[in-house]
């Protein structure tokens, strides 16, 4: 905590953390906001490096369609959830196995921002050529990484330069490997992400007394009027 930034020790005091934790973020990743290490040191400068520096493609082949259990990733960086299939799948259609940590993204919703990690309670299940998974190299917090991907200076940027005119938005694995991608120390990424993970706890604690005030307020007022 003391090695973090003095204007982001007293995020307490801001009426709107959601709000806050946006402008953070956009600061840390613009360098506007830099982290020391464990001793106040300045961690190293951040590197350009490419996507395919930190992630490689996985195809575990898998099922067919037709007895797959299929996962699917959520636009605007709303995580991964398993797909409702209504419909038996075809037994044409090959898919590929997904490990939990590993990246994975939608080649149709690129510039919808739909990215995510797959987490534990989906390990095994499988997606198409569609939904690429990406394992992340241990060089790096994996975590940080989609933070970056997310922020749309980067997948609105990238992605539209890389679809050019075209009206399908598609972005295979190859052209995502080879956008840029600025990263600090992991030692930074690390600290940054216990920052972010730290003010979430905040937001949510803050919320929820938000929701108790209410309650004690509805209350109040029923026995007011009874």
């Amino acid at each position: 905590y003391n090695s973090w930034p003095s204007n982001l020790r007293n995020c307490t005091y801001y009426p709107n953390l959601g709000d806050y934790k946006k402008g953070v973020i956009q600061q840390i990743f613009s360098q506007q906001i830099r982290f020391k290490d464990d001793d106040g040191k300045a961690f190293p400068e951040w590197q350009v490096k490419t996507i395919g520096d930190v992630m490689t493609e996985s195809r575990i082949k898998g099922s067919s369609g037709d007895v797959a259990k299929k996962l699917t990733v959520k636009i605007w960086g709303k995580g991964v959830i398993p797909k409702k299939d209504d419909s038996k799948g075809s037994e044409n259609t090959q898919y590929y196995k997904r490990k939990a940590g590993q990246f994975i993204y939608g080649k149709l919703d690129f510039l919808n921002c739909a990215f995510a990690i797959i987490p534990d309670e989906l390990d095994g299940y499988e997606s198409t050529l569609d939904l690429p998974s990406l394992d992340v190299s241990s060089l790096v917090n994996k975590f940080f990484v989609l933070e970056v991907v997310k922020q749309k200076r980067f997948y609105k940027r990238f992605g539209e330069i890389a679809d050019g005119s075209r009206k399908a938005k598609r972005i295979n694995v190859g052209v995502f490997q080879e956008m840029p991608i600025t990263l600090p120390s992991k030692a930074e990424q690390n600290k940054i992400m216990a920052f972010l993970d730290s003010l979430d706890k905040k937001t949510n604690a803050v919320n929820e007394q938000i929701e108790q005030t209410k309650l004690f307020k509805k209350g109040l007022l029923q026995q007011m009027f009874v």
